[in-house]
């Protein structure tokens, strides 16, 4: 598969290669290498597939082809031992309405063979939540918070996050952020974290992996992402020689062109245009808009 800006990577905890998946004129396909200690933010538009991927990952939607290991385990077969040792927290919670917390804390750490409950009873004097509270009486900010705590409990040793940040005000946000980064730090745990939020990808990741429709858009390091794309302004008359070069490895934007910074020096001599042309990095959230805008 061709990805802009990095090379195609061999990886270690999640390797899922060749996966396809098709949804009437939806069709995923997508190859993804995630090594051990990364934390992955996995960004895109609704509709983008990024929620398709982690339940392919988690054998929640069975991929019409390809393969998937984790932990060097096929996710089908060793199923229950992958689940062991993988923490997920989905956008939505759901549970009984009528359990207390301190029932569906049991409920969950029976299927984790290292569940924390010293990091559980942390987590809970944290976030302010009581063993008592029944699940009806939670707010969608208490909801999230009690996903989390499910999941940094369990001590895995990979965690998929798929939005859980959506809709929560800011200081909720960043206060279950730095959870997952503590969690991080102590555990170095893997992490895939799915959100549309690039403040909040940029905060996390270490690469960020852009999904639309159904296509891994870019792959990169984040350090790499603002310092080499580069949009530069050209003159009008000099568009349409352009467009074709383009095509073939760049984004157009208007009378603007996106490129990699390693690319500049040679458009700007194929299109005969001034060296001394000023170009601006591009910011993550303008990274977002233009890879998004692709055919």
């Amino acid at each position: 598969m061709q990805l802009y800006g990095i090379q195609e990577t061999y990886l270690k905890i999640i390797k899922a290669e060749g996966i396809g998946k098709k949804y009437g004129d939806f069709h995923l396909r997508l190859d993804l290498f995630v090594d051990a200690g990364e934390i992955i933010g996995l960004v895109g538009p609704n509709g983008a597939g990024k929620t398709t991927i982690l339940y392919i990952l988690l054998n929640i939607v069975k991929a019409d082809e390809g393969k998937v290991t984790i932990f060097g385990m096929d996710h089908i077969k060793q199923e229950i031992q992958i689940k062991e040792r993988t923490g997920v927290v989905f956008e939505e919670q759901n549970f009984y309405r009528h359990w207390k917390i301190s029932h569906i804390l049991h409920f969950y750490a029976s299927f984790f063979p290292k569940w924390d409950w010293q990091e559980a009873s942390l987590l809970l004097d944290k976030f302010q939540l009581r063993k008592n509270m029944r699940f009806k009486e939670l707010s969608k900010g208490m909801k999230v918070k009690l996903g989390l705590i499910l999941a940094l409990s369990t001590n895995a040793e990979l965690f998929l996050f798929d939005e859980p940040t959506t809709g929560l005000d800011p200081r909720i946000r960043r206060l279950l952020l730095d959870e997952i980064q503590r969690i991080h730090k102590k555990n170095q745990a893997t992490m895939l974290f799915s959100s549309q939020n690039m403040q909040d990808v940029s905060n996390l990741a270490d690469r960020i992996i852009l999904v639309d429709n159904g296509k891994i858009r870019f792959n990169e390091k984040k350090t790499t992402i603002t310092r080499d794309w580069l949009k530069i302004v050209i003159p009008p008359n000099t568009h349409s020689k352009v467009k074709e070069i383009i095509h073939r490895s760049e984004v157009p934007d208007g009378e603007s062109i996106i490129i990699n910074r390693k690319n500049l020096a040679t458009i700007l001599r194929d299109l005969d245009v001034d060296p001394s042309v000023h170009p601006h990095n591009l910011t993550l959230d303008e990274v977002f808009i233009e890879f998004t805008n692709l055919p």
